[in-house]
């Protein structure tokens, strides 16, 4: 048991200091921020209208529910900016960062699967 005791702590140190986000995750932060920013920016030209806001904070792409990522954001009326709700989307079969973001053109932008899901998730708001 003694010799037991400082492999423990030295593991919880480990992990300790890494980050939750990125010790869990498949996908690094940079590339999830993309993917977050991608959203936002199409929001900003379709989603949203003219009666809502819609801000995606972060996407979610844990090892243990592979292959599904979560993509959660917040939503208000326009008219009614203190009125939020939170929500997220499931995206499913997101085996690898390609299943997420094209980058055919020279501007990275959603796939046509994930902007389908993400449609499909936000009509149901």
């Amino acid at each position: 048991m003694k010799l037991l005791l400082p492999v423990v702590i030295v593991a919880l140190s480990f992990c300790i200091g890494a980050e939750a986000s990125d010790f869990k995750d498949r996908f690094p932060t940079e590339l999830r921020k993309t993917f977050v920013g991608e959203i936002n920016a199409i929001c900003a030209e379709g989603w949203c209208g003219d009666r809502y806001q819609i801000v995606f904070s972060q996407l979610n792409c844990p090892e243990l529910s592979a292959p599904t990522c979560l993509a959660s954001f917040a939503y208000w009326r326009k008219d009614k900016p203190n009125y939020k709700i939170s929500g997220s989307c499931a995206l499913d079969d997101i085996f690898t960062i390609d299943d997420l973001l094209d980058g055919r053109s020279e501007y990275l932008t959603l796939t046509d699967s994930a902007y389908e899901e993400l449609s499909d998730c936000l009509s149901r708001f």
